[in-house]
């Protein structure tokens, strides 16, 4: 007796374990998929990835040093000496500003030496802040170019993104359309399998009422017809549920053949009670696009810079000590007694200028055509999402309809079965309703993947 309920239990628990719904196939996807996760990883990486284009307008800190070893023939070389050696150090911070401006700030010590000369202090030290400024008010006017690379750096990483998210999500759906495909696939082989055993039941009957002339020929090549159309759907039935099982193992990193599991079956009602955004809200595809088209527009307006003339506003400001002693001078420069500063222009032109226009122009059109492309890509994104909700609520519909189909045909077979115990119809009449009924199971299955197709798609129009 304990024998026999062990082996009713482990007969139990080996039938549970071997069921999987869609929540425990979509973890062995993510898990197993080395697409998934390489996807995975690099969307978790985005933020980090995100503060590139800051960097542009980052500070940095630079250093110079040079050594100098003068013996050229000097003018006066009594006062001039005869060789001159200097070593320059140089420390400091550099920032691009979001609008055109370039700071520096940095700390300058020069040692300047002069040999055979007659004066009496032939070392003297240079040291002291300096801060310069240049503003440019023709090409990168108040930073353009500048915004222009920071946006393009931003849009790249961006649409690397969103192109990403689509691939990731677009996985997950083929992840839930090939678990509903391959439940489809199963039922259908049995419902096949069921109207094929039904069709042969009634070519035995068929065959009977023939051989006692109690029906004609046609009666019986019609039944023989219909079981060898049923053999046929059965055939295809195997093969589709062939090609969706590989594609169900292979996108969870299994390489059998097989699905021995057995898939739950999916829930009609939450799918009837399916609910999308009322607000429009475009795939991550279409995001990837924008971001492409706003590198393309951010490309353009660096290129018609490049070629516009440089004309640039600049100032130093110094202030320097002097003295044979490096800390006399140190202590000198901060008390600002030796201030001087330097105001001016620069300005630099190419002299290909015909040619430059024309680029100029070319890359302006190309820019105002990323605009227009974007608009019309816009527009047929909502049209599609439109559509979508169109057909989602006909969808719906059409697997109510489906339901009630069904369930008349269910009680349509459950009343023929009842007159035939009675005696009140023949058993062909039986069968014929059999095959009916799983007809309209097959029809059932069908609107179930139809309206399961449409909120799949849906799915990808939620926020990001």
């Amino acid at each position: 007796m304990v024998q026999l309920w062990l082996a009713l239990f482990v007969g139990c628990w080996q039938a549970y374990a071997n069921v999987i719904g869609f929540a425990d196939y979509e973890k062995q996807v993510i898990n197993k998929n080395k697409t998934l996760q390489s996807l995975k990883n690099n969307l978790d990486n985005y933020q980090k990835k995100s503060q590139e284009s800051q960097l542009i307008f980052s500070p940095y800190l630079y250093a110079n040093f040079y050594y100098s070893d003068d013996e050229s023939e000097k003018l006066n070389p009594q006062f001039m000496g005869v060789t001159t050696t200097v070593k320059n150090y140089e420390l400091g911070l550099k920032q691009l500003t979001p609008f055109g401006q370039q700071l520096s700030l940095s700390y300058q010590a020069q040692y300047i030496g002069l040999n055979g000369t007659i004066l009496t202090s032939p070392v003297a030290y240079e040291v002291g802040p300096k801060l310069e400024l240049t503003q440019s008010l023709w090409r990168n006017f108040f930073g353009q170019e500048n915004r222009a690379q920071q946006k393009l750096i931003s849009s790249q990483n961006a649409a690397t993104y969103f192109q990403e998210v689509y691939q990731y999500q677009q996985l997950l759906r083929q992840a839930k359309l090939l678990y509903v495909n391959t439940y489809i696939a199963k039922e259908a082989l049995r419902l096949q399998q069921e109207a094929l055993k039904r069709a042969e039941e009634i070519l035995t009957w068929a065959k009977k009422r023939s051989q006692r002339q109690l029906a004609d020929e046609s009666d019986f090549l019609q039944a023989q017809a219909q079981v060898l159309s049923k053999e046929y759907e059965v055939k295809n039935a195997k093969e589709n549920l062939s090609q969706v099982s590989k594609q169900f193992q292979t996108l969870r990193g299994l390489e059998s053949d097989d699905v021995e599991e057995i898939l739950s079956p999916i829930n009609v009602d939450e799918l009837l009670n399916y609910k999308f955004d009322s607000e429009f809200y475009p795939k991550a595809d279409f995001m990837a696009l924008k971001e492409q088209l706003e590198l393309s527009k951010n490309q353009s307006i660096l290129y018609q810079e490049k070629y516009k003339p440089t004309f640039e506003l600049f100032g130093q400001m110094h202030y320097q000590g002097r003295d044979p002693e490096y800390n006399r001078a140190d202590d000198e420069a901060w008390d600002k007694k030796n201030e001087w500063w330097v105001v001016g222009v620069r300005f630099m032109a190419p002299l290909f200028f015909l040619d430059a226009a024309d680029t100029i122009s070319a890359y302006s059109v190309q820019e105002e055509s990323a605009q227009s492309n974007l608009r019309q890509k816009e527009m047929e994104s909502f049209s599609d999402w439109k559509n979508l909700r169109e057909k989602l609520t006909q969808n719906k519909e059409k697997l109510k309809i489906s339901k009630k189909l069904l369930g008349v045909q269910k009680k349509k077979i459950e009343v023929e079965r009842a007159r035939l115990k009675q005696g009140r119809t023949t058993t062909y009449q039986v069968l014929m309703f059999e095959i009916d009924y799983l007809n309209a199971e097959l029809m059932n299955l069908r609107s179930v993947a139809d309206l399961l197709y449409v909120t799949t798609e849906l799915d990808l129009h939620k926020k990001i």
